[in-house]
């Protein structure tokens, strides 16, 4: 059994009763699917997934939570018990699928660049503590961050040592912080 730690949001379903709705929009390797188990089984469902029913047809579609099944359908070959676990969901009630698509984007817009940067720092009081989030200990390069000269007041040059095999990670890294400009 997953321990469900997200409010019960009143509705509850099977992971059976649960279908795919986003299709091939986010891609997932069989790692990202077991970090997310791994997630689950040490911390429990922290979030309820997000389904669509339209009012005439009782299917479940789901618009958010596909890693977060993938993951329990998973731990289920290994603990039998979770297929027979109810599962809370939000609900979204849309009389056509164009709706229910502009809810799952909006769901699924960001609405802004993730910065790498402020990630780390948000994470830091769990990061330190050893724990290990699917995707943020993915985006965390450990360096050296050296204040070297103030250019203007609203622009400062940093240099950051790295060990050569690290160069491309972190340029990856960087190049999605907005106002950001990296010299090799």
């Amino acid at each position: 059994m997953i321990e469900i730690k997200c409010s019960d949001t009143g509705y509850q379903a099977l992971l059976i009763e649960m279908v795919a709705f986003q299709g091939e929009s986010k891609k997932r390797t069989d790692q990202d699917i077991k970090d997310l188990a791994q997630s689950l089984q040490q911390d429990g469902l922290l979030q309820p997934l997000s389904i669509w029913c339209k009012p005439d047809d009782k299917s479940l579609k789901i618009l958010d939570g596909h890693g977060r099944k993938a993951a329990l359908e998973y731990l289920s070959t290994k603990d039998p018990s979770i297929i027979e676990q109810q599962f809370p969901f939000n609900l979204f009630i849309a009389d056509t699928e164009e709706e229910a698509i502009k809810a799952c984007l909006q769901m699924m817009s960001t609405c802004g660049k993730v910065s790498k940067v402020g990630v780390k720092k948000f994470a830091a009081p769990v990061i330190n503590t050893g724990y290990k989030a699917p995707i943020v200990t993915k985006a965390i390069a450990p360096v050296n961050i050296k204040a070297k000269d103030v250019l203007e007041s609203s622009k400062v040059v940093i240099s950051i040592e790295v060990s050569k095999d690290k160069v491309s990670q972190l340029i990856s890294i960087l190049k999605d912080v907005e106002g950001v400009n990296v010299c090799v």
